[in-house]
């Protein structure tokens, strides 16, 4: 609907900023303050280490976020308005991060986290591009840190369960 009224992303004018509002008319949202709220402090990688990327993301002012009335909260980040960020395939307009419970644990990625990336194309799930790789669902491979359970919404896609978290 947002891009039939307003054409595609790249052409949005998106920046840190307004990286959401073509879209927001047509979802029942609420946008959370940086006063705390709608996500954790902390998130915790796949092998439940923290994650160093996603600190304060709550009482952040630098990512726009939003509740959605079912709870379902989402931030964005990496934005490039002319729609070529590099990761994961030069032609992402904007990342978007979903809790599916809010601030409620066990707030780690792959698990209650995931990713998605915006592009003229559509909305897909971070590794659809196979940037990431399939090494980054999973609970055993530590080392890679931050990114670890990065790409677990394209494996719940693709296998139609979320079997990686119990190997």
């Amino acid at each position: 609907m947002a891009e039939a009224e307003h054409g595609l992303p790249s052409t949005w004018g998106l920046s840190q900023f307004h990286t959401m509002d073509n879209v927001i008319p047509y979802l029942r949202i609420q946008k959370c303050s940086d006063a705390g709220g709608c996500f954790s402090d902390t998130y915790k990688n796949m092998d439940g280490t923290p994650n160093t990327n996603l600190v304060d993301i709550d009482t952040s002012s630098s990512f726009p976020k939003f509740r959605l009335s079912n709870g379902v909260t989402l931030f964005t980040s990496h934005v490039n308005k002319d729609c070529i960020y590099p990761v994961p395939n030069n032609k992402s307009c904007l990342w978007i991060r979903v809790d599916l419970n809010a601030d409620n644990p066990p707030n780690a990625q792959g698990v209650d986290l995931f990713g998605f990336y915006v592009t003229n194309e559509g909305v897909f799930p971070l590794d659809d591009s196979g940037h990431y790789g399939p090494v980054y669902c999973s609970k055993s491979r530590a080392n890679y840190g931050n990114s670890s359970g990065i790409n677990c919404a394209y494996i719940i896609m693709q296998q139609g369960n979320m079997d990686y978290l119990h190997p």
